[in-house]
């Protein structure tokens, strides 16, 4: 409980900050568990007691990841279990806007290259859709956007003890965006 009390403390302190660098925070349920192990010739040891909680935080400011985890790691009994990152609703809207663009852009250069391999002059766009919804059949996986993809971040940092060492500098993962285009052509 008192590592749980610091850790919120330290949390309620930096969400209460003007121009706070936490979107928000959550404590879920703290969860207790007994377990009596086995000696290894047989015998039942004594009860032992178990306690966990799990901390949620949203940043929207990453340059103040590392110094939270730098003051959390300090608590002992902590544990940074993973970081995730993404964008937020109206980046991942723009972002893939971009990126549709450029899937149609591609799908006019792919056919402007095969209009000149026909030795055809002119060509025009009649259909451009989503995968699937022209009826192309595909022998390879339907492509459809998929918004983002983000990468969760193996980083594991335990706290509490002399033998902590500083975080590294936290580099985030690349999200990927993608999106893909059905276009139909008549070229002459």
């Amino acid at each position: 409980m008192r590592a749980i009390n610091q850790a919120t403390d330290l949390l309620a302190a930096l969400r209460e900050q003007h121009n706070s660098p936490i979107s928000r925070w959550t404590l879920n349920q703290v969860h207790h568990d007994r377990r009596r192990p086995y000696h290894r010739d047989g015998k039942q040891l004594p009860w032992r007691y178990y306690s966990s909680a799990r901390i949620t935080v949203t940043f929207h400011d990453f340059a103040a990841i590392s110094g939270f985890i730098d003051a959390v790691t300090d608590i002992e009994a902590v544990t940074i279990g993973y970081l995730y990152w993404w964008l937020t609703a109206r980046k991942t809207a723009k972002k893939t806007a971009r990126v549709r663009d450029l899937a149609v852009l591609d799908a006019l250069a792919k056919a402007k290259g095969y209009t000149a391999s026909l030795g055809c002059e002119s060509f025009h766009a009649t259909a451009i859709a989503d995968p699937g919804m022209l009826g192309i059949s595909s022998d390879g996986p339907i492509m459809t956007d998929s918004g983002i993809m983000p990468a969760p971040g193996g980083v594991r940092v335990s706290g509490g003890g002399e033998e902590s060492q500083s975080m590294p500098d936290l580099k985030p993962e690349r999200i990927v965006i993608t999106s893909a285009v059905e276009a139909r052509f008549e070229a002459s």
